[in-house]
């Protein structure tokens, strides 16, 4: 909970090669297919290959639910 250790791996196919790979969120290094060390958030991933198209992904990294923790209480007889 509130803990940045999500990760993100893409994988490019097709195109004419020699990627241009751009990110937008917070921590996100451009030019790599892996993020590490990432908030809850959305992110978006610009891939451009050598002949100009591109193509846009948005990705939501979501947070692992909060510890659920119950407790039954009975009195002492």
């Amino acid at each position: 909970c509130g803990i940045c250790n999500g990760s993100i791996l893409i994988g490019i196919e097709g195109g004419n090669g020699n990627y241009t790979i751009d990110w937008t969120g917070t921590g996100t290094q451009d030019g790599n297919i892996v993020q590490n060390d990432l908030c809850s958030g959305t992110y978006t991933v610009n891939v451009f290959d050598n002949g100009g198209c591109n193509t846009t992904v948005s990705i939501f990294v979501g947070e692992v639910p909060a510890t659920n923790v119950q407790a039954a209480v009975t009195g002492v007889s």
